[in-house]
């Protein structure tokens, strides 16, 4: 059974970390989380917002032919669960959306990627999300490196500009 607790949290002053298991991200004083109340989870812990992640998302950009399933990442054939996001190509393990058919894993955050942005480094237009479906010379304008087939790009069709979803949605 879990519980509601407010007393553990982020403290970088302290060097104590509580960790959300589902997104990775920490915990602070502010936020509402639930955490296992049972010592053999080692405080498994949750955002609350993280509770409430959907068990499935349909038409992901980078992967629109299968449904995406929310999946624990230890419980993927990885080393320690950690597997590299299909979207932002970060290593990542926690809660993750995948295709496990097609071995197509994206974290949370990735699995919510918006279909069109705007971004300071093109603040006139919108920038749309596109897949890459052919190996093509085109190049990150923020992080100046090529893509590859089947990447995700947010691109801007009236100027030719092209940002890595890293490059525009987490730095």
């Amino acid at each position: 059974s879990c519980c509601f607790l407010s007393t553990k949290f982020h403290d970088p002053m302290k060097k104590t970390q509580l960790l959300c298991n589902g997104c990775l991200r920490p915990i602070m004083e502010t936020m509402q989380f639930y955490i296992c109340a049972q010592r053999s989870c080692n405080n498994f812990a949750l955002h609350e917002w993280c509770t409430w992640l959907p068990p499935i998302i349909e038409n992901h950009p980078g992967h629109p032919e299968h449904t995406l399933n929310l999946i624990f990442s230890n419980d993927l054939p990885f080393f320690f669960g950690v597997f590299e996001c299909k979207v932002c190509m970060r290593s990542c393990n926690g809660f993750a959306y995948g295709c496990v058919q097609c071995k197509y894993y994206v974290d949370v955050t990735c699995g919510f990627i918006p279909k069109e942005i705007t971004h300071k480094a093109h603040p006139n237009h919108l920038l749309s999300i596109l897949q890459v479906e052919e190996v093509r010379d085109t190049c990150c304008h923020i992080w100046l490196r090529y893509t590859y087939k089947h990447q995700l790009l947010f691109c801007c069709d009236t100027c030719d500009i092209y940002i890595h979803p890293a490059c525009a949605l987490l730095l």
